[in-house]
C-alpha cells in the first residue's frame, strides 16, 4: 500500500464533525476515535489515518468507492463498517500495521489489503470480498464469500482455490 502517497493526498478534510457536535479525531495527526453510537459517514474517496478505534456501537459508514489506508492501529470494532451499496469493490481497507482487528454485526463487503498485519475478523454475519493478510483468524460465525472479480481487479490475477490453515 502507498501509504506516503495516501497521507499526503487523501480526502481527510471531508471528514466533519460527529451527530453529537463531537470531532472524530484525538490528539495530533489523523488519530479516528469513535465511541458509543457515534455513526462517521465517509463520502466517496481516499482516507488515510495513523490509528483507527472504535468501541461501542460506532459505526463507519461507506456510501460509495472508499479507500482506508490505516498507517497504525486499526481496531474496527463496535458497530463495524457497513457499505451500504453492498459492492465489495466499493471498500478497500490497507494496513501496514502488525494487527488489523474488524469486528461487527453487519456484513462486511469489501477488501482488506493488509499483506504485514495479521487480521482478525470477528462477527456473527457475511464476509463478501477478499482479505490478504500475514495471517488471517476468523471467529464467530462469520461466513466468507471470495469475490473473484475482486481478486482480479485487484492483482491481475486469476482466483484460485482458498487455503484456510488452522
Amino acid at each position: 500500500p502507498d501509504m506516503e502517497g495516501a497521507a499526503a493526498e487523501n480526502d481527510n478534510d471531508t471528514i466533519g464533525m460527529l451527530a453529537d457536535g463531537s470531532s472524530p479525531w484525538k490528539g495530533s495527526g489523523y488519530n479516528l476515535r469513535l465511541t458509543s453510537d457515534d455513526n462517521l459517514v465517509l463520502q466517496p474517496g481516499t482516507y488515510y489515518f495513523d490509528s483507527v478505534r472504535m468501541s461501542g456501537q460506532a459505526t463507519i459508514t461507506i456510501t460509495g468507492p472508499t479507500e482506508i489506508y490505516v498507517a497504525g492501529e486499526g481496531v474496527f470494532t463496535g458497530g463495524g463498517i457497513t457499505n451500504v451499496t453492498e459492492d465489495p469493490h466499493n471498500l478497500t481497507i490497507y494496513s501496514t500495521y502488525s494487527t488489523l482487528d474488524v469486528r461487527g454485526g453487519a456484513g462486511f463487503y469489501g477488501a482488506i489489503l493488509a499483506p504485514d498485519s495479521d487480521v482478525t475478523m470477528t462477527g456473527n454475519s457475511g464476509f463478501f470480498g477478499t482479505i490478504v493478510g500475514n495471517t488471517v483468524d476468523l471467529t464467530g460465525t462469520t461466513d466468507v464469500h471470495v469475490d473473484d472479480s475482486l481478486v482480479r481487479d485487484l492483482f491481475g490475477i486469476e482466483p484460485f482455490t482458498p487455503l484456510l490453515v488452522e
